[in-house]
């Protein structure tokens, strides 16, 4: 809560009242009454009617002395910080307070010295008894203010309990062959202070929990992708935000490789169902995949239940029937296409070559399982591949009459 004028008023006039209660007792303690008769005695009289009070009659210095400490701890009451200040009791509190009670013990003591020397009609030892007690009395109320705002600064600056919810983190950086570790910033007891966040088994898995925009993926997805590239991990990154992602994997694998971190054989693809041109496209219709007529018939069948919107409901078996027709014919179509005149390749995709023979009844050429490279040298071919091997021959050819299509399959089977 801050402080009302009513309030701040109130505390001013405190704080007058302290220099004021010096006033009275250097007026009291060090001026003779005697220099005081002006203006018909009006000033003596002053004198004499305060000199009644107990703390102003001769030798009770002591306990003026204690009144106006009094007021300097009901003054200090009032005290609040205008602005935040590191605390120090060693300099703040302890040598002023310290320092101003030695002070007030010193004037206290010339008081009651005797010195000849005189200014306007005042004696030395007087002279230096105020000016103690002013020093003294100011160095106290400092002190005591710093406590007064130490304390008020101290209940009211954490009202929303900052201070106890916030706890000390982790300092030391915990890295092995496997870990993440994230850099980041804590408060705790009043300060910022540097820290880790050590994942030290990615395996275990970790849940990123956030709102849009909060901040995740460049707190620690990127974190992630930055540390497990550059010690050879393999990974599946999904970019719902193509290609933010996808160029930042794509900078760090480069940067990698060219650092030789990068695993032999590990190269970076993109699928992507929206955009094909950015993905790594496969030919699935060729002798790797499809080594005989029931695999043909399963990729029929893949291929036939992903072009359907969706499964009606109630079919009968007329419709079984038609749609397991569907898939024998494009399962013949597709194996058809495989085994039609392949050539063997190797993992760079440079064509082989197979040594062929001759059938002694249909005089047509068959691979008799030998392949040799470029320099006649005999290999293992990575795969075989139809001359037509493809989707697009495949549909080209579906869309022709029934008639040419059963015939050039006859021909073939001569």
């Amino acid at each position: 809560m801050e402080e009302t004028k009513e309030l701040q008023t109130t505390y001013k006039i405190f704080r007058y009242l302290i220099y004021l209660s010096l006033i009275v007792e250097f007026f009291e303690y060090a001026i003779n009454p005697e220099l005081l008769d002006y203006w018909g005695g009006i000033l003596c009289d002053i004198h004499g009617r305060i000199k009644r009070w107990y703390i102003y009659q001769d030798g009770n210095l002591i306990w003026s002395k204690i009144a106006t400490f009094i007021l300097i701890c009901i003054t200090c009451i009032g005290t609040r910080n205008k602005k935040h200040l590191e605390f120090d009791a060693r300099h703040q509190v302890f040598y002023p307070l310290f320092g101003g009670l030695v002070i007030i013990i010193l004037s206290i003591w010339l008081y009651g010295q005797s010195m000849g020397m005189k200014f306007y009609t005042i004696s030395l030892n007087y002279w230096l008894y105020m000016v103690a007690s002013i020093i003294g009395t100011i160095c106290i109320h400092v002190a005591l203010d710093n406590i007064s705002k130490f304390l008020k600064e101290g209940l009211l600056k954490d009202r929303f309990n900052f201070e106890n919810e916030s706890f000390e983190q982790c300092q030391e950086l915990q890295e092995n062959k496997y870990s993440v570790n994230i850099p980041m910033r804590y408060y705790y007891k009043g300060k910022f202070r540097k820290g880790w966040v050590n994942i030290v088994n990615p395996f275990r898995g970790t849940w990123v929990v956030g709102t849009p925009g909060s901040g995740k993926t460049f707190s620690i997805i990127e974190p992630f992708i930055r540390q497990h590239s550059a010690k050879g991990f393999a990974m599946v990154v999904y970019d719902y935000k193509f290609p933010t992602l996808a160029q930042k994997l794509y900078y760090h694998y480069k940067i990698n490789q060219k650092a030789g971190k990068v695993p032999k054989d590990c190269k970076f693809n993109i699928i992507n169902f929206v955009d094909v041109e950015y993905s790594r496209r496969v030919n699935p219709i060729q002798q790797k995949y499809i080594g005989n007529l029931a695999a043909a018939s399963e990729t029929a069948e893949t291929l036939l239940e992903s072009l359907q919107k969706g499964k009606k409901e109630g079919g009968g078996g007329s419709d079984q029937f038609f749609q397991t027709s569907a898939v024998n014919f494009l399962a013949a179509c597709i194996y058809f296409f495989v085994n039609y005149k392949k050539v063997p390749y190797d993992k760079d995709g440079h064509a082989l070559v197979a040594e062929m023979t001759t059938e002694p009844k249909t005089y047509r050429p068959k691979p008799t399982g030998r392949v040799f490279d470029q320099t006649g040298k005999e290999v293992e071919p990575e795969y075989w591949l139809g001359k037509y091997s493809d989707m697009p021959h495949i549909l080209s050819f579906l869309n022709q009459d029934y008639q040419t299509i059963f015939e050039v399959w006859r021909q073939t089977l001569k």
